[in-house]
């Protein structure tokens, strides 16, 4: 029975048992501040600045499970889920950004010229706040959610999912 959930050879849970404890781990935070943590906020500030106060956290809250899962769970080190900081992975992270806003961009023109979308106003700001700063805000909300669904499937799903799998190939010979 042990063996269903601890791997002997490697000396740790198994894959499916680590992703589900940090899939757990990602939305009780999540959730957390998206709920209570979110109403606190949006009762000590402005709901821009709540939005992106709310964002940094969760990206922090999310990156730190990462770095926990990686050093207890999986005894990896953080660099094997994509932070390289490298010149290349600078490369492509600023490539990922600027397709990102290409391909928004693509969509909403397209919206927008087949009439699914219609601008009522433009260069407006919520009340009380400067264009600029709500500007600079959505920016940080988008980014931050970006770099939270990276961090989480990208970086540890589908990491250890791809192992399972290797493993599972190699094990049957190449054969599916």
């Amino acid at each position: 029975m042990k063996g269903l959930f601890w791997n002997r050879r490697e000396a740790r849970l198994r894959a499916g048992w680590r992703v589900v404890l940090f899939v757990v781990a990602s939305g009780v935070g999540s959730t957390a501040l998206g709920g209570p943590g979110h109403r606190l906020l949006a009762g000590l500030l402005p709901v821009v600045y709540a939005n992106v106060v709310e964002v940094v956290v969760l990206v922090l809250l999310i990156g730190g499970f990462l770095w926990m899962a990686a050093r207890w769970l999986d005894h990896r080190p953080i660099v094997d889920y994509g932070f390289h900081l490298s010149r290349a992975w600078w490369l492509d992270l600023g490539f990922g950004l600027a397709l990102g806003v290409f391909l928004m961009a693509g969509i909403y023109a397209l919206a927008l010229a087949i009439g699914w979308v219609k601008v009522t106003g433009s260069l407006v700001s919520p009340p009380g706040q400067p264009f600029i700063a709500a500007m600079l805000a959505d920016v940080v909300v988008v980014v931050g959610i970006a770099g939270w669904e990276e961090m989480v499937f990208r970086g540890y799903l589908i990491k250890n999912l791809a192992k399972v799998s290797t493993r599972r190939s190699s094990v049957l010979g190449g054969r599916r």
